[in-house]
């Protein structure tokens, strides 16, 4: 590349900072005020429309406004996408499944995996004449995406669209487990209570300060949601 091209490309870049920047700071203060001012409920359903919503525009401006100049508002939808996104994945583990896992999630969610990352792996790897290496690695990185996302929907469509009311369960408890764990270079203890409901034999998740404040035999009173896909499950606070 001649030096004129070089320059050409830099300026570019550097024109471009500010815009990028400004993006950066709205995406962030725009899904910030969304979860602050809004009710739980409703920042969950508008972030997970979001990225249908900024996936579509995107789509809209590439192929029918490829000549317009959208500078500040491209990065803007990628972010708003990206960070709507991440919330979805991490607003998962405010339910916890007392019964052990939904083992028909887990199915779909590999089957959608596998069909997405197919996909990817033939559109961005195959089709681009990416080598060997490059596609493996865009098949696995589809699928783990892939899967986890559709694991997280299905248990936000399980609480969302549950139209029954939350029964509390007074029981005794039957059990105190504590399981230690090694992750990210240091040890964590997760604590658990198990205890019936109905015959059925639940263990739910709770803190330290909760755990040493039962004993066995004690009174433990859960709120339980059937779940609109039937799997109970404990909406954490």
């Amino acid at each position: 590349m001649s030096e004129i091209g070089i320059q050409d490309t830099n300026e570019i870049k550097f024109q471009m900072a500010p815009k990028t920047g400004l993006s950066i700071l709205v995406a962030v203060a725009f899904i910030g005020l969304i979860e602050w001012l809004l009710p739980s409920r409703l920042t969950l359903i508008l972030n997970i429309v979001l990225p249908v919503l900024a996936g579509a525009a995107l789509l809209c401006i590439h192929f029918r406004f490829k000549n317009w100049k959208f500078g500040f508002l491209k990065p803007f939808l990628i972010l708003l996408c990206c960070g709507s996104l991440i919330i979805v994945l991490g607003k998962q583990f405010l339910y916890h499944y007392p019964g052990g896992p939904f083992y028909v999630f887990i199915a779909v969610d590999l089957i959608v995996g596998l069909i997405v990352a197919g996909f990817a792996a033939v559109k961005f790897g195959l089709m681009e004449d990416k080598k060997k290496e490059t596609v493996i690695v865009i098949f696995f990185v589809a699928l783990l995406f892939a899967s986890l996302l559709t694991d997280a929907y299905a248990k936000h469509f399980n609480y969302l669209f549950d139209s029954n009311e939350p029964v509390e369960y007074t029981t005794d408890i039957i059990k105190k487990r504590k399981e230690e764990t090694y992750h990210r270079g240091k040890n964590r203890t997760i604590y658990h209570l198990d205890f019936r409901v109905k015959g059925k034999k639940y263990s739910v998740q709770v803190n330290e300060s909760e755990y040493e404040k039962y004993e066995i035999g004690d009174s433990y009173t859960i709120e339980l949601r059937e779940g609109a896909f039937k799997k109970p499950f404990v909406l954490l606070k």
